[in-house]
Formats: structure tokens, sequence, C-alpha cells
């Protein structure tokens, strides 16, 4: 009989497991052959490629420190650069802020749509949509030019069936004299970090793994959670017992192997949808001058991917010295061509073709919860459902949110929390309560 039974060894399964009290204890059951989650590297040769790309971001600088200090070779830091390619032209991040670097016609119309915009003020509403909000904050140029066609490459589906509360705190919009400066974001560029070391993100699971109680078991996927008599069955056969359970597996998912429900509720399920996307991996020995930022972000449909990441520029570590670890993000499940994808990266001046050593694509199922509109009232009735059976559930897709780094962690205490609210908290709920 486990005392916390916890689906999923990704950031948040495993903080919820470090920030128990100390007399509780809790057996984390996930299915790939490491933790982490999508906080995972994959090496290859010498160059090493996230899994998604991570940094590292903090609001609580106490986290920060502790985190830093739990990890072997410490963190480094550098400042963020991002970028647009549009029309062939390299603009400076975030678009609303950098008008003068549009073409003419285009800032004009930008601008002159901003300063008079027809919208402005019908996507303050708590309901409002994602295209509504989008166009009340920045007016039909911003919104006609980048808002629109990026996030609707991004998300695949028309911006009017998204809800606009969740995204609004993604895209930096309460400085109207900004943007009609168009010269620049005013915060500037905020510090990152990453840890030291070929093994990168992956590093952060790794060692909150080894806070806690309790056994992490690897190679363990679930396929049945029986709600009536508080037991899982993974793959192989095994059954575990638990007093509580705490799952961090994708709503959906959980669901599906949810015995003990009413099938309404397992149904609900299907009527929550997120964005599969597919990453590719290119790794070269040289590297061209072109696009140099971390990030380049790509809203023209003729560009299969929408982001790239130069995975050097956050590490050295990540790549051959003068060599480039690059991962392209393309959304759906359909890689794209590669020699139009490298051929692309050699005619812009990205990577040469004949300095490419590596070249891959995989699948991730679960990147971008869509926040469909009603989406609210299904995460309520599945939440009550779930919470009357003694389930609990965390992270960004146990959550259902939109979560970075510290958020996932967080949530993951937050479920700590709920379970034993009376307990006195260890040392690490407390830094994770900084």
């Amino acid at each position: 009989m486990s005392d916390v039974l916890i689906l999923g060894g990704g950031l948040a399964g495993l903080a919820c497991r470090a920030a128990l009290p100390a007399h509780r204890s809790a057996t984390v059951l996930e299915a790939a052959d490491e933790v982490g989650g999508l906080l995972r590297v994959h090496a290859r040769g010498d160059y090493v490629f996230d899994s998604v790309p991570h940094v590292i971001f903090f609001r609580s600088r106490r986290l920060l420190e502790a985190l830093r200090g739990l990890l072997p070779g410490g963190l480094h830091s550098f400042p963020r650069t991002n970028s647009i390619w549009q029309g062939g032209r390299r603009i400076p991040y975030p678009y609303q802020f950098n008008a003068r670097a549009l073409p003419d016609a285009t800032r004009d119309e930008c601008l002159a749509g901003f300063r008079d915009n027809p919208f402005a003020g019908t996507g303050s509403d708590g309901a409002a949509t994602f295209r509504e909000w989008l166009r009340g904050e920045f007016g039909p140029g911003f919104f006609q030019h980048f808002f629109q066609p990026y996030n609707e490459k991004l998300y695949g589906v028309p911006l009017d069936e998204l809800e606009a509360a969740p995204l609004r705190w993604t895209i930096p919009s309460e400085n109207g004299r900004a943007v009609l400066a168009g010269e620049g974001d005013p915060a500037g560029a905020p510090e990152l970090f990453y840890p030291a070391g070929r093994e990168g993100i992956a590093l952060i699971p790794k060692v909150l793994a080894e806070l806690g109680r309790g056994d992490v078991l690897t190679g363990a996927e679930a396929v049945r959670v029986d709600a009536a008599s508080r037991t899982v069955t993974v793959a192989n056969g095994r059954e575990f017992r638990y007093r509580n359970l705490v799952s961090s597996l994708p709503l959906p998912e959980l669901l599906k192997m949810l015995e003990g429900v009413p099938d309404e509720v397992r149904e609900l399920g299907s009527t929550l949808a997120a964005v599969p996307i597919t990453v590719v991996q290119v790794g070269a020995r040289t590297t061209g001058a072109a696009l140099p930022d971390i990030w380049t972000y790509f809203p023209d449909a003729d560009v299969p991917f929408y982001r790239m990441t130069r995975l050097e520029r956050i590490s050295a570590d990540l790549a051959p010295a003068g060599g480039t670890s690059i991962l392209l993000e393309c959304a759906g499940t359909v890689a794209p061509d590669r020699e139009s994808v490298l051929a692309w990266l050699h005619a812009q001046g990205v990577v040469p073709r004949e300095a490419v050593e590596h070249y891959d694509a995989w699948h991730v199922p679960y990147a971008y919860v869509l926040f469909l509109r009603g989406y609210r009232r299904t995460l309520e009735r599945i939440r009550r459902a779930l919470s009357e059976r003694g389930i609990l559930t965390t992270g960004r897709y146990g959550g259902w949110m939109y979560a970075d780094i510290e958020m996932a962690m967080k949530s993951g205490l937050m479920a700590a929390r709920r379970l034993d609210p009376s307990g006195a908290p260890t040392a690490t709920a407390r830094i994770f309560a900084a």
C-alpha cells in the first residue's frame, strides 16, 4: 500500500513528492525509462538536444538560488535574444514594440490601427476570445500582420475558438507609448538560466528525484486506474494500492484509463484538446551568421516550422565548438521534408548543407493546451468528480494549463499541500513557497 501514489515523473510529480511532510512518502510511477517528462535531453554524438526548448526564468529568486545549489555544476546566465523572420526580414521581438523595423507600409498600417483601433476595449471582457483580445489590444494591423498568422500556425485553430484569459500573460501588451515608439521592448531582455554540462535541463528532474521519501519507478506505465478499489495497474500487470493518488498525466489520458466513474465523466476527456508538435533536430559542425538569436519565430505559412531554437546559444555544452544544435518546432504530427528543411537553412545562411551531421524528428503528442471556449466548465466537472474519489491532478497537462518550469514545480507543491494541509512543511516546501 502506497501512502501517496504519483502518476508521472515530470517536474510536478517530483516536486509533489519532494514537498510532502517528512512523515509521508510517495511512490512515483513514470512510463519512460527516465524521469523528467519533457525535461529530457537526447545526446547524439557531439550534439545534445532538449526534447523541446527549455530555459529557466524564475520570478522567485529564492527558488532560483535553491535550485542552483542543488545542481552539481550550478547554473549559467545569459540574456534572452529573440527575433521574428517575416517576408525575408529579421524583426526584433516582440513584434508590437518594434514597428520601426517593419516595412514602411506595414509599419504605418500597424501604428495607425493601434492609434485608431476600432476594436479597442472589445477584448477586455473576461469571456473574450483570443481573437477579440488581440485585436482589442493591438488593433487590426498588428493582428493581421503577425498575431493572427503566427498564433493560428501555432495552435492550428481559428483564434475565436480559444479563450483569451489563460493566454494573456504570455504576450506583453500594457505599454501603449512603447508600441507607438516602436523601438524596442521597454522591459528589456530578461536574464535566463540553464544548467551547466551535457545533461542540460534533464539535471533538474534528476536532482528533484533525490529529494523526498519513497520509490521512483521508471518503465512503469499506468494503464488502469480503479478509483473504487484505489488500485493502479501498470503495463506489466503489477498493481499498486494507494491511500492518495496524484496524477500529472494529461487529463485525457488519465480519463481513458479511469474506472469507477460515470461514463459521462470519462468521456469529458475527449472534449479537451492539445496541439501535437513535431520537433526536428539538426546538428551541424559549422554554422552561418544568419538568424543568430536563441529563438526565431516564423509567422509565414511557407516556412514549415513556427520556431527555431539555437541550443548552442543557450549552453556551449550542447554542441561542438563552432557548431550548432538546432530545434525546429512544427505544429502537427507530419514531419516536414528533410531536404526542403536543409535547403531552406542553407539558403538563408543558417547552416551549410555539407556541415550537417545529424538530422532527426520526433513527435510530442501533448505540447500546447488548447483553451477552447467552455473548457473551464469541463475542467470543473472533471476535477469535482476526481476529487470526490480522492484523485488530485497537477502539472501542465494534469492541471490543463499553460505553465513554465517554475509554475509546474509550484503546482506540485500545491498538490502536496492539499494532501496534508496541516502537516509541517519540509525545507523543500518552504523553498518552493518563496
